[in-house]
C-alpha cells in the first residue's frame, strides 16, 4: 500500500496534469542576485547555469505558477523583485508574452509562490506551512503582494509535502480516502487556508 506522501505525489501529478509539473533548476538571467544554496542543491545543478534556483512549476486550477522554496531567496525582500522579474519574462512592455521566463503572458500563468516551513509559534497555532503569493507584472515590473490565487493556493500542501517542508498530521489524514488536510497560512491575507 502507498502511504501518504506517495498518495500526494500522486494527488500532485494528477492535479496537476504531468505535463504541468516541471521540477528542476531555472536559470535567472536578469538578476545578479544569487541565492544560497546548500551542498546537496549545488551537486544537482547544471554547469552552464548562471544564478540557478531550484524550482517547481505547477497548475492549480486555471493558474499556473512558479513554488519556491523560501531558504532559497535572498533574506531581504526587496531583492525578490529582479529575481521574479527574470523567471517570469518581464517586464515585456513590447509584446506581453513573457518569452524569455516562465510566465505565459496573461495574469493566470504569472504567479509565484514562496514557500517555508512554519515558525514554532506558527506550529503550535496549527499551521503546517506558509506560503506568500506574488502577481508578477507582464509589461510592466510590478510585483503585487496585495492578494492571493485560490487555484494557486490548492497546491501549496502539495508542494510543501512533496519537498519535505511539512508532514501531514495524523488528526487530518482520511486512510480511506487516502487523502490529507494541510493548513497552510498566506502572508498576503494573514489567513489560514485548509
Amino acid at each position: 500500500p502507498l502511504n501518504m506522501v506517495a498518495k500526494l505525489r500522486i494527488l500532485s501529478r494528477a492535479l496537476s496534469g504531468n505535463s504541468f509539473v516541471r521540477k528542476g533548476i531555472v536559470k535567472l538571467d536578469r538578476t545578479s542576485v544569487r541565492p544560497q544554496l546548500s551542498s546537496v542543491q549545488v551537486r544537482h545543478l547544471h554547469r552552464n547555469c548562471a544564478n540557478p534556483m531550484p524550482a517547481t512549476y505547477l497548475r492549480g486550477g486555471t493558474s499556473k505558477g512558479i513554488f519556491l522554496d523560501r531558504r532559497h531567496l535572498p533574506q531581504d525582500r526587496a531583492s525578490w523583485k529582479p529575481i521574479f522579474l527574470g523567471l517570469m519574462g518581464s517586464p515585456d512592455s513590447e509584446y506581453g508574452r513573457q518569452l524569455n521566463g516562465m510566465g505565459g503572458g496573461v495574469s493566470s500563468l504569472s504567479k509565484i509562490c514562496v514557500v517555508e516551513p512554519p515558525t514554532d509559534v506558527q506550529k503550535a497555532e496549527g499551521i503546517d506551512v506558509v506560503y506568500t503569493f506574488a502577481q508578477v507584472g507582464i509589461r510592466d515590473a510590478d510585483i503585487d503582494y496585495s492578494g492571493n490565487c485560490g487555484n494557486l493556493s490548492s497546491m501549496i500542501g502539495v508542494y510543501a509535502v512533496d519537498e519535505g517542508l511539512c508532514r501531514p498530521r495524523r488528526d487530518a489524514m482520511d486512510p480511506e480516502l487516502g487523502t490529507a488536510t494541510i493548513r497552510s497560512l498566506n502572508t498576503n491575507t494573514n489567513k489560514a487556508i485548509d
